[in-house]
């Protein structure tokens, strides 16, 4: 089993990776998140000691905080300037400073179920970043959850909770249906995680099958487009600069 991990092909893995070093739609790698990162990084050897620069700044300089607008939407060089936040917000400014710095790094948008509880409420989405170390593969970082829980601040560099469900990596989705939108629904309308699908129904769409709720997507943060496809709301709208 440990041999498994190496059991891929190489040339697949290169493209993959690639595709973690570029910029998306709410995350580029260009500006100030590149002069950021560069800033940050300076002097580190290697993929760990840069991740581990940006997770250490976002520890101190950022602050986990719903307060105002703007917040929640992943906005790279929006986070950048306003240092507040909540975990989208963290996490999409690790991933844009460590691929400005040449680390792949990709989300993770999931839920966390209740701790130590076979039922409970589930309180929102949560989200997480991975970056990528040759020789180790994917790396786990919770600077948001670190950040709510300091003395676990070693423990979230290279960890999470086992007590997670991921729906899907990275927020530029197009499809019939945004999971990770739809993962964030289920909380907002109260459905429990009580191990079954309360609340839930099955709804087949492009080709996937699943237990998704009824409400799929929030007002003012995206719309239903043409032919299938999510796109951006209103409001979404570039920032160019960081302050």
């Amino acid at each position: 089993q440990q041999l498994l991990r190496y059991n891929h092909d190489p040339a697949h893995e290169q493209a993959d990776l690639k595709r973690y070093l570029e910029p998306s739609r709410l995350i580029p790698v260009t500006g100030m998140i590149k002069l950021l990162g560069d800033q940050i990084t300076a002097g580190k050897q290697g993929p760990v000691e840069k991740a581990h620069a940006i997770y250490n700044y976002l520890f101190h300089t950022f602050r986990y905080d719903k307060s105002g607008t703007g917040w929640g939407r992943g906005d790279a060089v929006w986070a950048c300037g306003a240092k507040h936040g909540n975990c989208t917000d963290f996490h999409s400014l690790f991933i844009g400073m460590a691929r400005a710095a040449g680390v792949p790094a990709r989300f993770q948008i999931g839920l966390a179920l209740p701790a130590d509880s076979h039922s409970g409420t589930v309180a929102g989405y949560h989200c997480w970043a991975e970056f990528y170390a040759k020789g180790i593969g994917w790396v786990p970082i919770d600077a948001a959850k670190a950040w709510q829980m300091p003395a676990r601040h070693n423990y979230y560099f290279g960890h999470v909770d086992a007590g997670r469900i991921a729906f899907t990596r990275g927020r530029d989705l197009e499809g019939a249906l945004a999971a990770a939108l739809a993962c964030a629904a289920l909380a907002r309308r109260g459905h429990t995680a009580d191990g079954g699908r309360g609340g839930l129904r099955p709804r087949r769409t492009a080709g996937v099958t699943g237990y998704w709720p009824s409400c799929s997507m929030f007002p003012g943060e995206a719309r239903r487009a043409g032919s299938g496809r999510w796109a951006a709301g209103p409001g979404d709208r570039w920032r160019d600069r960081c302050r």
